[in-house]
């Protein structure tokens, strides 16, 4: 079964839960991060998994030049769009399997680091719970 879910709270961190409807892999998840602020439009946005005790892990980036020794830590596609005119930035994951839970980043890629966006968990889980929900 494929899943689209997107959930706006307004909570600074929310929480996404997706569960398949069979043992299947969840399929995809877009989310949307919003940011006020009109000069972070020219800045590179990134998404990142943070685990406790380490740095931001990079999975995608609106920059041409990803952060040095960065690789793309999972396999199947993460895309990342930003529309500055909105000011939002749209990720899309695919493919989602249950190490995919976790918390993860909406974040600015500046010269200095990253500075996270929005907080997001994602609980990816496999089974027969019903349709897609928000926590």
């Amino acid at each position: 079964a494929r899943l689209l879910v997107l959930c706006v709270l307004p909570a600074e961190a929310r929480e996404v839960a997706v569960s398949p409807t069979d043992g299947a892999e969840a399929g995809n998840i877009s989310v949307q991060c919003q940011y006020k602020i009109p000069e972070y439009a020219a800045v590179s946005k990134a998404w990142c998994k943070k685990e406790m005790g380490k740095p931001c892990n990079v999975l995608a980036t609106t920059s041409p030049d990803p952060p040095e020794g960065q690789e793309p830590a999972r396999e199947g596609g993460v895309h990342i769009q930003d529309d500055p005119k909105q000011g939002i930035v749209t990720v899309t994951m695919e493919q989602l399997q249950a190490q995919d839970s976790g918390v993860y980043w909406c974040a600015l890629q500046e010269p200095s680091g990253l500075s996270r966006i929005e907080e997001i968990r994602i609980n990816v889980s496999r089974g027969e719970y019903g349709p897609a929900r928000c926590l």
